[in-house]
This record gives C-alpha cells, structure tokens and sequence, in this order.
C-alpha cells in the first residue's frame, strides 16, 4: 500500500541480511547463529497507531472494524500478543535451534501462508 516502501525496503533488507550473515559467519567458525523473526499483526500500540492512521485516511471504516478484519483474516483467528514473538526469540537463542542458522521465522499465526 501507499507509503509502505521504506518499511518493505528494511524488512527486505534484514531477511537477505540475516542470509548472508548466517552464511559468513558459519564458513569463518565464529559459532554464531543468525535469524530473524518476522511477526504478524501483534495488539501492539505500533499496529494499533497503524489501524488507527488507516482509518483516518479512509481506507477502513474503524479501528475496531480494522481489528476484527485482521482477525478473521488470520487462519489462527486471533491477532498476536507479545509473548507469541517473545517465544519465538526464545526457541532462537536455545539449544533446540542450534541447527538453526540464515532461517526467517515467521510468526503470523498464518496470515502470511494464505
């Protein structure tokens, strides 16, 4: 949508850089791991100060319309909450994931696998 480019951009730009850095620094043996988490629509205030923006231009009829659209649109059927992406961090930086490394985690509840 209008306006989004720098944000498209930056987050284009952390998932190749999350590659390459996880492919550099496994051939130098530094033994760091790289990946990223990419989350979807948390009831945050960023997503709530973004539901409310596109309201004001028009483009949703109100937040709360907004709200219950992203949801329904969600195959989970409900928005994040900040322990969904928080756990995710913390499988990353556990040894469960210690095979894990140029991975982009996507933590949407769905909404991105549609």
């Amino acid at each position: 949508s209008a306006g989004q480019g720098p944000y498209h951009a930056a987050k284009g730009g952390v998932r190749l850089l999350t590659k390459s850095l996880a492919v550099e620094l496994a051939q130098l043996g530094y033994g760091i791991r790289v990946n990223s988490v990419h989350p979807g629509f948390v009831g945050t205030d960023m997503v709530r100060d973004g539901l409310r923006h596109a309201v004001e231009k028009g483009l949703m009829p109100g937040e709360n319309e907004a709200v219950e659209m992203l949801t329904m649109q969600t195959p989970i059927g409900r928005l994040g909450v900040p322990r969904d992406i928080a756990n995710a961090v913390l499988f990353l930086a556990s040894e469960e994931s210690a095979w894990m490394t140029g991975a982009e985690l996507v933590v949407d509840g769905g909404f991105t696998a549609q």
